[in-house]
């Protein structure tokens, strides 16, 4: 290993561990020094032995991390491409309308491969559902069948 690999590994090694402490936070919630309990920053003695609960240690926790969920459409919508693309019987229904009839590679049964399919046609009408909803929250009073008053239902 030479000397620039070495410095390399070990500043990727320093930046791992700024990373986990700043994803760390000081806790609010306390342990007991006598029996170990984690309680609640609001509880001042433990709720398993009634230890005192001043001068207890904090509890680091790992931050929480950002929510993946939900996902933006257009992420959602390049899974279904991606999984189209990795192996073209996915595709087929949706670009010629058809279904394959025997699955051998790739999945272990026609049933999991409808499964799949069916999935990915769950999420396209899901999507064109949430886009036109997008659509016509962005524009309102716009297009047919607009409603402009209440009464207009009836």
């Amino acid at each position: 290993m030479s000397q620039g690999d070495m410095q390399e590994s070990r500043a990727d090694i320093a930046r791992e561990y700024m990373i986990a402490d700043a994803q760390q936070v000081a806790g609010e919630d306390w342990e007991c020094v006598r029996c170990g309990r984690a309680n609640d920053s609001s509880a001042e003695f433990c709720a398993q032995c009634g230890a005192d609960g001043h001068g207890a240690n904090k509890i680091l926790r790992a931050a929480q991390p950002a929510s993946r969920f939900p996902s933006a459409p257009e992420t959602r919508r390049s899974i279904l491409e991606a999984i189209s693309r990795a192996n073209s019987k996915y595709a087929r229904p949706f670009d010629q309308g058809k279904v394959a009839s025997v699955s051998l590679i790739g999945t272990e049964s026609w049933a999991e491969y409808g499964a799949i399919v069916l999935q990915m046609a769950m999420l396209d009408t899901l999507l064109s559902i949430e886009e036109k909803l997008t659509e016509v929250l962005q524009h309102p009073g716009e297009g047919p069948g607009v409603v402009s008053q209440p009464s207009d239902l009836l």
